[in-house]
């Protein structure tokens, strides 16, 4: 049996979900960024206080893209798992095809999907200060508020996770409801593993 990598756009709940059926699941749960973060600021050396300030900036010097890519995901390959785990990360995961390719040797990819107004309604609730903001940035360009940003991304990225994904749930409702079709979906591909 393989890990389940879990995919989707910024606030679908592939964190949340995840979490929970790894603690019903008895898996361990495995946050890649926090995985990438903590081996990146082992090897620049840098001391907890200041990590996050120099990372900031030399994402802000470099385009954000080819940071991801060429610094921070080769991280990604040194992920090792002692046992079936759950696994996600930041939306851009799976975007580039060296960590896809990665990502389908250690796992089956099941894409979080939500729909796009329950997730602006969340980023409202959520970060009322952030979507009132005018000034969204995309590499280095003013696109707009945080709503125009979601729904750049969301219109881009939602075919693809539905593409690249081995399967495909829906997280529309509660939180329960979310977990529980995650957790029915690992059993049967377990069951066809089998």
């Amino acid at each position: 049996m393989k890990n389940i990598i879990l995919i989707g756009s910024y606030m679908v709940g592939t964190h949340t979900l995840g979490k929970r059926a790894a603690e019903i699941l008895n898996l361990d749960f495995i946050d890649i960024d926090e995985f990438i973060w903590k081996k990146f600021q082992e090897s620049e050396g840098y001391k907890d206080s200041d990590f996050k300030k120099v990372l900031l900036e030399r994402i802000c010097r470099k385009n954000a893209q080819y940071f991801f890519e060429k610094e921070y995901y080769p991280f990604l390959k040194e992920l090792k798992t002692e046992k079936i785990s759950i696994i996600t990360g930041s939306p851009d995961l799976a975007l580039t095809y060296e960590n896809l390719s990665f990502l389908r040797e250690i796992g089956t990819l099941i894409n979080i999907k939500r729909d796009n107004d329950i997730i602006l309604k969340q980023i409202q609730d959520n970060y009322p200060e952030e979507w009132k903001q005018k000034n969204a940035i995309n590499n280095g360009q003013r696109i707009g508020d945080m709503r125009e940003l979601h729904i750049l991304e969301f219109e881009e990225a939602i075919p693809y996770y539905e593409e690249i994904a081995d399967f495909t749930i829906d997280n529309n409702k509660s939180k329960e409801e979310g977990v529980n079709k995650l957790v029915n979906q690992i059993k049967k591909i377990w069951d066809e593993d089998l």
